[in-house]
């Protein structure tokens, strides 16, 4: 199992929004599970050296994150082995200094490190206490919680439920209720980026080396308190019928170019013919956010950068399409 631990920050004083280069520290016992939240962004993560039901030494690991963000920022992490659960106490973060980061990092003073440190306290109990030892603003509040379980969640759906074999990489959409923010997809039991939409939806990104392979898997949610039952997703061989159960339906929405190439004679990827009022974010492979659009007026422009400005990298990347009617999710292939 990996870990994440999320690193440090930095800011431009002349623009409202600034690149931020953020790190978070996590030390706990090796095996648990964590969320990290600082709206808009959310990061999981698993403390490296155990496994839920048999945890491993304390460890502590840290990960580089560049993000945009600005003004006075609220960071919340929670932890689980499954089976008890800990919130640990907020680490409030006023970016706008003083004293403020440089724009690239470069010689920026950080704001501050936010640091968890999870101690077991008991079977399935923990305590935690939160961190920012760094000026501006040390922080050092302490609680100890042991919070309710997130039931084990029923899934009544998966759609797609079936691909071709040597497919590219996909998502898909699980249906079912109980979801919860630190719910995790699982393909025969190991864990597949996850993309919490609601209580009632996931998105599962599935890598192009799960579906090489002609066989039928297990998709699962693993919540804090349980895993689901499996649902069947069938792998199927290259002679099957193109209309075999489980095909994509036909999106409501049009995406174009997809592929984009530079040969495409346009600079960015269009998204129209959605419902007004709707918004559309896309991610990586890794489940990680790249982008929100606007597309309020039932189109988005997106000019193949991330949310730092910064160009983005041949390769999948998919897209989430939200409005008042429901959501609808797709593949982009960008090819430089």
């Amino acid at each position: 199992m990996r870990l994440f631990l999320l690193a440090l920050l930095a800011f431009a004083p002349s623009s409202a929004f600034a690149h931020c280069h953020f790190q978070y520290q996590v030390i706990g016992p090796g095996g648990i599970f964590y969320q990290l939240d600082m709206a808009p962004f959310r990061f999981l993560g698993v403390l490296p050296g155990g496994t839920p039901t048999q945890l491993g030494p304390v460890v502590a690991r840290t990960e580089k994150q560049q993000l945009e963000i600005y003004h006075t920022v609220n960071v919340d992490l929670t932890a689980t082995d499954l089976t008890g659960s800990v919130s640990c106490p907020t680490v409030s973060l006023n970016l706008d200094g003083p004293p403020v980061c440089t724009d690239d990092g470069a010689g920026g003073l950080p704001v501050c490190t936010p640091t968890f440190t999870i101690t077991q306290t008991g079977a399935n109990a923990y305590s935690c206490v939160s961190s920012c030892a760094a000026s501006p603003q040390p922080h050092n509040p302490a609680a100890n919680f042991n919070l309710p379980n997130a039931p084990a969640p029923p899934v009544t759906a998966v759609s797609p439920h079936a691909a071709m074999a040597g497919d590219p990489p996909d998502a898909i959409e699980i249906r079912g209720s109980g979801f919860v923010g630190a719910s995790l997809a699982q393909w025969n039991g190991s864990p597949l980026p996850t993309v919490f939409i609601d209580a009632t939806t996931l998105l599962a990104l599935v890598p192009a080396n799960l579906l090489a392979s002609v066989g039928t898997n297990g998709v699962t949610v693993l919540n804090p308190g349980g895993a689901s039952s499996q649902m069947a997703f069938a792998v199927l061989s290259s002679s099957a019928t193109a209309g075999a159960p489980g095909a994509a339906p036909a999106p409501t929405i049009r995406v174009r170019p997809n592929p984009w190439k530079p040969t495409s004679g346009v600079p960015a990827v269009t998204f129209d013919s959605m419902p007004a009022g709707s918004s559309v974010k896309v991610f990586s492979m890794a489940a990680r956010l790249v982008k929100t659009l606007d597309a309020s007026s039932g189109t988005a422009l997106w000019d193949l950068t991330n949310s730092e400005g910064q160009a983005v990298a041949s390769g999948y990347y998919f897209y989430l399409v939200t409005s008042s009617g429901g959501s609808v999710h797709g593949r982009l292939a960008l090819i430089r």
